[in-house]
């Protein structure tokens, strides 16, 4: 098996896709844009609704025929990069991610989301290079020139006095969860909160951090929070619902 990039990758590359995948389209929604033909928005509309009944096969599908309508229907390209990811095909999913950023260069949501991709199949110096990308874009880092070596150590000094320091540290702390790094994973997002309080995923992605520890009770805590800002946040609920069925 290959990875995105073309290189050997072991059969379980796909053991690290679980838990989080359902964050990325309520971490990073789709941006509006693109001509919408009236049969490409038929297909969209139909392979959200699939989407939701996880149903991803179909969905790629209807997904699919929007842009074979509509090439720059650039919200199609959004979803079916997420369902092609939840079907297992990190490599079309990252492919129909950078198109999206090709056709939108402002929109950064589809670097946020190949990065989230390539971090889950532990390419890290991928993932740090599209993150530290989207930093630089929003104008809070000096031009990135090349791939990142040693993505953690690469990575590290952004977070520290930029004006979305905050972001740059969750970012850091995702990074270090995927490479089960987890007691430095929970140094960073405690440190994304402690600079952007307001923030609710980092406490989110705590308390995953949490419960792959065994650490229940402050898993549970972390949640709250998480849900105190977010009341819908359905990743935290879903945590939530399991902690509450341990106990019982």
């Amino acid at each position: 098996m290959r990875d995105p990039c073309g290189r050997s990758r072991p059969k379980n590359i796909f053991r690290a896709a679980g838990a989080f995948v359902s964050l990325l389209p309520l971490i990073f929604p789709p941006v509006l844009g693109g001509q919408e033909i009236p049969r490409a928005k038929h297909h969209y509309q139909a392979g959200l609704t699939l989407e939701a009944e996880r149903k991803y096969g179909e969905a790629t599908g209807e997904f699919k025929r929007a842009i074979e309508l509509n090439p720059e229907f650039t919200d199609a390209y959004y979803h079916l990069g997420l369902t092609c990811f939840k079907e297992n095909k990190p490599t079309e999913a990252i492919r129909y991610l950078m198109r999206l950023n090709q056709l939108e260069p402002a929109n950064l949501n589809a670097a946020i989301a190949a990065g989230q991709i390539y971090s889950r199949l532990g390419y890290f110096n991928e993932a740090v290079t599209l993150y530290l990308r989207v930093l630089q874009k929003r104008g809070e880092l000096p031009d990135v020139a090349g791939e990142k070596e040693g993505a953690q150590n690469g990575f590290e000094p952004y977070a520290k006095g930029t004006p979305n320091a905050a972001e740059a540290s969750y970012y850091l702390g995702v990074l270090e969860i995927d490479a089960a790094q987890y007691r430095s994973a929970i140094t960073q997002l405690k440190k994304a909160i402690s600079l952007n309080p307001e923030l609710g995923i980092p406490f989110c992605y705590l308390g995953e951090v949490y419960v792959r520890l065994g650490e229940l009770s402050q898993a549970e805590e972390a949640l709250r929070r998480c849900l105190s800002r977010d009341p819908n946040c359905r990743p935290a609920l879903q945590v939530m619902q399991g902690i509450k069925a341990e106990h019982r």
